[in-house]
């Protein structure tokens, strides 16, 4: 189960990245981010919550958005 304080911590850390971005769509990307999490802040199934965790932070990891 993944934490709330990791959850929060990879929101803030996803925005951050996005703000760095050269050449792109920043109001897209960061509107797409918050509207994912939004719909996703009161989902109680652990294993959605884990994937989507997972999926955000490989994007971090390989500084791409698929």
């Amino acid at each position: 189960m993944t934490s709330r304080r990791e959850i929060l911590t990879l929101y803030k850390n996803l925005l951050t990245y996005v703000n760095n971005l050269k050449h792109s769509d920043k109001s897209y990307l960061k509107k797409r981010i918050q509207s994912t999490f939004k719909e996703n802040k009161v989902s109680t199934d652990d294993d959605e919550t884990t994937r989507l965790y997972k999926k955000g932070c490989e994007i971090l990891r390989l500084k791409r958005f698929i």
